[in-house]
Order: structure tokens, then C-alpha cells, then sequence
């Protein structure tokens, strides 16, 4: 009796031990960022001033966020992705070179993809690409918060200090998708901000740590 239940248990362990070696493994990376954004052409509107042509911007600022790498196969993560930056939206005269900062906003990415690695030691290079959408968010003043489409591009390189613990370096390129056209963040002052491109495209560099669960 007692044999058999110390085979049992001796069975138990090594089939535990077996599925936890076949979960797959994920990476938690935690990193921060410095942003860059494209000005894009627009138009603001406002009950004194009528129409005023220029560009419209999001100010280079740092951004942060998180990811989750989740292995599929050798080399091949799926990602999980935030990623932030609090920053402000400024809006340059087309005439008089003028630029005036019109509110502070938030903006958020919320994308899933993948990333393909090519491990050379403890040095892990890598390309990849995410989707999904993008939140605009300002910062008071009665606007409204703004989703649109959008993708990026990835490439970096994860350095393996142990088994545990890595060094992540990156740049990214995010496009979010705009309505040539489209108003946005029509307040209750009787001010509206019109856009009049096609994208919005956002460069980071940056890098962070990964902790591998």
C-alpha cells in the first residue's frame, strides 16, 4: 500500500513537471521610450476666429509601457503591448508661423502581434509587427476621446543576463489612421480641430528590462 502510493505520488510529480516544462514560456518587459510625431496639415475653427489653416502636433516627450511576449514556437512570440505618452497638442499658423499649445493629451496604444527572434548566445535579435487601435485623449477642456486603426513596426535586441532577467532594446514605428477630414475633439467652447491627412506616425526609441516568468 505504502509502495503504491509512493509510486503514485512519484507519478504526480513527474507529470506536473512535464505539463509546467511545456507551458509555454512569457516574458513580462517593462520599458520606457522617447517619441517622436509627425506634424500633420489642419485646420481649426473657432465662433471669433473663423477658419485658421497650419499643422497640428503632438510634442516629442518620453513614453513608457508593457508588453507581454508569450512563446509559440522557437523564435516566435506573440506580444501584448501598451504603450503611453502624456504629452501636448500644439497647432502652428500657417500664415504667421505662430504656434500656440492648445491642450495636453494622452496617447495610448492598445496592439497585439508578434515578434520573430534569431538568438545568437545570450543575444536575442528581433523584428515584428503589432496592431489594433489608438486612444487620444485630452487632457480637459471638454473634448472628446478619439479611437482610431493602427499598426507598427518593431526591431530591437534582447541581452540575457541569466535565466531569469534580460536588457531590451527597441525602436518602434506606430501609424494610427485618420479620416482625411475628420473632426476631432470639438469642444464645448464652440472650438473644433480638423485634420486633413491620412496618418498620424509616431518613431520611439528606447529599451527596458524583461523579467521571464
Amino acid at each position: 500500500m505504502i509502495r503504491k502510493s509512493l509510486l503514485l505520488a512519484v507519478a504526480v510529480i513527474v507529470s506536473a513537471g512535464s505539463v509546467w516544462a511545456q507551458r509555454p514560456a512569457i516574458e513580462l518587459n517593462f520599458y520606457a521610450d522617447y517619441a517622436w510625431t509627425s506634424s500633420i496639415s489642419a485646420s481649426v475653427q473657432t465662433s471669433s476666429d473663423g477658419l485658421t489653416n497650419g499643422d497640428f502636433d503632438i510634442k516629442s516627450n518620453p513614453a513608457f509601457g508593457i508588453a507581454a511576449d508569450i512563446e509559440v514556437r522557437p523564435g516566435t512570440q506573440l506580444e501584448l503591448l501598451y504603450h503611453r505618452q502624456d504629452s501636448e497638442v500644439s497647432f502652428r499658423d500657417a500664415i504667421t508661423r505662430q504656434t500656440e499649445t492648445l491642450w495636453d493629451m494622452a496617447t495610448s496604444y492598445y496592439h497585439i502581434g508578434a515578434l520573430q527572434g534569431f538568438k545568437r548566445g545570450k543575444v536575442m535579435p528581433f523584428t515584428g509587427g503589432t496592431l489594433g487601435a489608438t486612444s487620444f485623449d485630452p487632457q480637459g477642456g471638454g473634448q472628446d476621446t478619439e479611437w482610431k486603426f493602427s499598426f507598427a513596426f518593431h526591431a530591437g535586441a534582447k541581452v540575457y543576463l541569466n535565466e531569469r532577467i534580460a536588457l531590451r532594446f527597441h525602436g518602434r514605428l506606430f501609424a494610427s489612421l485618420l479620416d482625411s477630414g475628420a473632426g476631432l475633439w470639438v469642444g464645448t467652447g464652440g472650438a473644433g480641430l480638423t485634420i486633413g491627412g491620412s496618418a498620424l506616425w509616431q518613431w520611439n526609441l528606447g529599451g527596458g528590462l524583461t523579467i521571464l516568468l
